[in-house]
């Protein structure tokens, strides 16, 4: 019993030693400790991805929010504002703040949020939840702006209702960038056409020279006129081979009278007595004889005589016998109209606009013309005219001229409604004006201005340094067509120029002066420079040709800043780049 006993013992402790000494299904404990290590890492990382998930939203609407809420244009409540874009996406528990702070330059708002979210694995590691947050910054920012607005008032924008559309957005526009606070924003608006007009004030400060008198051909007759006598030369030999005699002018203080100065009325009445005669539309004044009261008639020689120094001999009176195919005074007129038979206005022979005559050179720096003394552009068209919308002129008039540094909309949305169109496109003279009144070189022309009325007090001090933190510098440029040719007449005081296109003139009557290819460098070379000085150039191609689209490409700042634009949406152009320039700004 004894041996037996101590046998089993044996055999028990052998078995025990041997099943320590085997290491078979060891791995299985290794892959059971191993699997749950997975499980509660992958555990892990669903609920740090459910975290990060409940953070993007988060972030996401918080930025939505405070971006809304900073927008100057916005009539709500910022604060307010912020919880109602928590509330519409079920989270406005989870807001923990909302900063509004407002001052001149303009709004900024802050919020932070944040939220804690149950684990489902993690705490299995002692973790419950988890907790995460958001925070965000936005500003509208309102700086110093300097804005050159810069419309072409060409032939072509009186078709399609290119004129008339874009007459309000333009007013749009402008309103939009005044904004709430005008003081901080001036604009240059600068209209042109072939040439640009700076206006007779800047004209005499840059050094332009009066071409004299031009447009005075008579002299105010001291008595009511009975009649006048207008002599064509259709025939190109510089001598009367037309005579057209216009009767019965209405004494003064009866229905139709218009003034007893010819200049007050004469270039219209050429025009009616071309749309009676219209042989003569392409035929030469060279003169007009005045005949009224006990005053002894006075002939007035207006195309060889443009400035009307004095009363000319009469062609057809001085001489012995022929002239011009006429015999003497008692020649009859070829043809006799009468002025109620025309809807006479008072049409004044059109006076040159205070256009310099910029060279090549002007263009190769930044500034205001400086290069002086530069020659008056001459009056004269080149295109067909087209009273209705159009004034004569290749150089804007007077009325049409440069409005410098205005912050006034109701006047500046007068200015646009009184804009009527003239002759050529002449964009780089205009890009000339638009970038020299933003360079702080100009600062003493805006002084001089300001002392004649012209310039706002508190823009006096204007441009402002090309590195001014506090003040942005815009271009915004429209136009209808590429950039042409610049032709001059080769008689620049000739009165025939205020009455005949020069394309319906002799070609021995112009000179081209620079082709269009020139033009064009002078314009890329300007816009280069404007990038370059840190403004910002926006341009419109409006219902224009590939050509011109490329050009207005070309020089905008970036191709995001480049619009297509038709009457159809030339508002909403108009109002996508007043936002780019009352853009709001993500701090954080």
């Amino acid at each position: 019993m004894h041996q037996r006993g101590d046998g089993i013992l044996r055999s028990v402790g052998n078995r025990f030693r041997s099943f320590g000494g085997d290491e078979r299904g060891a791995l299985v404990v290794f892959f059971l400790f191993a699997f749950v290590g997975m499980l509660i890492a992958g555990g892990m990382a669903v609920d740090f991805l459910r975290a990060d998930e409940e953070r993007t939203r988060l972030q996401a609407t918080l930025d939505r929010a405070v971006l809304a809420a900073a927008s100057l244009d916005s009539r709500q409540d910022p604060e307010g504002l912020v919880h109602d874009y928590f509330r519409r996406e079920g989270l406005e528990d989870r807001i923990s703040n909302v900063v509004v702070q407002s001052d001149l330059d303009g709004r900024v708002v802050g919020a932070t949020a944040r939220f804690d979210i149950d684990t489902i694995f993690l705490q299995f590691t002692g973790i419950e939840s988890l907790t995460s947050g958001a925070s965000g910054v936005a500003r509208e920012y309102a700086p110093d702006s300097e804005i050159s607005l810069v419309l072409d008032i060409s032939g072509s924008m009186g078709r399609d209702q290119r004129m008339a559309m874009m007459r309000p957005a333009a007013r749009g526009f402008i309103r939009s960038v005044l904004g709430n606070d005008p003081t901080r924003v001036s604009i240059n608006l600068v209209p042109y056409a072939g040439q640009t007009n700076p206006g007779p004030v800047m004209f005499d400060y840059l050094g332009g020279q009066w071409r004299a008198d031009a447009g005075n051909h008579f002299e105010e007759w001291p008595q009511d006129i009975s009649h006048m006598t207008v002599y064509f030369d259709s025939d190109g030999d510089g001598m009367p081979d037309t005579v057209v005699k216009v009767d019965e002018f209405p004494d003064a203080g009866t229905p139709g009278h218009v003034s007893n100065d010819p200049d007050d009325f004469f270039a219209g009445m050429v025009d009616f007595i071309r749309s009676a005669v219209p042989a003569l539309a392409p035929a030469t004044v060279i003169g007009a004889r005045v005949k009224g009261g006990i005053q002894t008639t006075q002939y007035y020689a207006v195309a060889a005589n443009a400035n009307g120094d004095a009363p000319d001999p009469d062609p057809l009176v001085s001489g012995d016998g022929e002239n011009g195919g006429k015999k003497n005074s008692e020649a009859k007129a070829d043809h006799e109209l009468m002025w109620k038979d025309f809807d006479f206005q008072a049409v004044p022979i059109p006076r040159p606009g205070a256009c310099l005559e910029l060279g090549s050179d002007d263009f190769g720096q930044s500034g205001l013309p400086a290069d002086g003394p530069y020659q008056q552009t001459p009056l004269f068209m080149y295109r067909a005219f087209d009273r209705a919308v159009m004034d004569w002129g290749w150089c804007p008039e007077d009325d049409t001229a440069i409005q410098y540094a205005q912050n006034d909309a109701a006047a500046l949305d007068a200015f646009l409604d009184d804009l009527r169109l003239h002759d050529g496109t002449g964009t780089h003279y205009a890009m000339k004006y638009a970038l020299g009144l933003l360079d702080p070189s100009s600062n003493a022309a805006f002084r001089h201005l300001a002392a004649e009325g012209l310039v706002p007090a508190e823009f006096v001090d204007r441009p402002a340094a090309w590195d001014d933190p506090e003040t942005a510098k815009y271009i915004v440029l429209l136009t209808d067509g590429q950039i042409t040719e610049q032709y001059r007449p080769t008689e620049p005081d000739a009165a025939v120029n205020a009455t005949v296109e020069l394309e319906r003139q002799a070609l021995s009557k112009r000179r081209m002066i620079t082709s269009d290819s020139t033009n064009l460098a002078s314009f890329q070379e300007t816009c280069r420079l404007a990038r370059a000085n840190g403004v910002m150039i926006f341009t419109i191609a409006y219902l224009a040709p590939d050509e011109a689209r490329q050009q207005m490409q070309s020089c905008a700042s970036t191709p995001l800043y480049f619009f297509d634009a038709t009457p159809a949406n030339i508002e909403e152009v108009f109002s996508a780049i007043s936002g780019k320039i009352n853009k709001l700004r993500l701090i954080h």
